[in-house]
């Protein structure tokens, strides 16, 4: 027969158990509704920069295609490096202008650019559109990748 004060006791304990149990599912839903918020903000921090960046390479590469005519693999070539390269780029053609007019030559800005890449034959560039995407992704990665690692600091 078990006697009243431990079945008491065993009531005692199971209230103690479920209160404590109640309280570490606050903290837990506490801790993702957290998490969720930073790990939100994180990834609108990124887009935003992203589609800034893509911007800025789709505006550049315009530019390299409507001043010299270059197509998408050239302006991958001068892109490769950042949206510097093509400051550097038309620096260099305006140098080479400059070169030519000194000497009393006809100068042709887009023969010039062309002359200034080195491309492999037969090789192919893919569209701006994936170029920028490519080169904002790069320049904003995402830890979206350790999502799992974010998880375990949560529990």
């Amino acid at each position: 027969m078990i006697s009243g004060n431990l079945l008491y006791g065993l009531g005692g304990a199971a209230k103690a158990a479920s209160a404590r149990l109640k309280d570490i599912e606050t903290d837990l839903k506490e801790r993702i509704k957290t998490q969720s918020a930073t790990t939100a903000k994180e990834m609108s921090a990124i887009t935003r920069t992203r589609t800034e960046n893509a911007t800025k390479y789709k505006q550049a590469a315009r530019n390299l295609q409507d001043r010299y005519g270059l197509n998408n693999l050239q302006v991958e070539a001068v892109l490769a490096g950042g949206l510097d390269n093509a400051d550097n780029f038309v620096n260099t053609v305006r140098q080479s202008a400059i070169a030519a007019e000194r000497k009393g030559i006809t100068f042709d800005p887009k023969a010039a650019a062309a002359n200034l890449i080195t491309l492999t034959e037969g090789a192919e560039g893919i569209d701006i559109e994936a170029q920028s995407q490519a080169f904002a992704q790069s320049m904003s990665p995402s830890n979206l990748a350790n999502i799992g690692e974010s998880a375990r600091t949560i529990a």
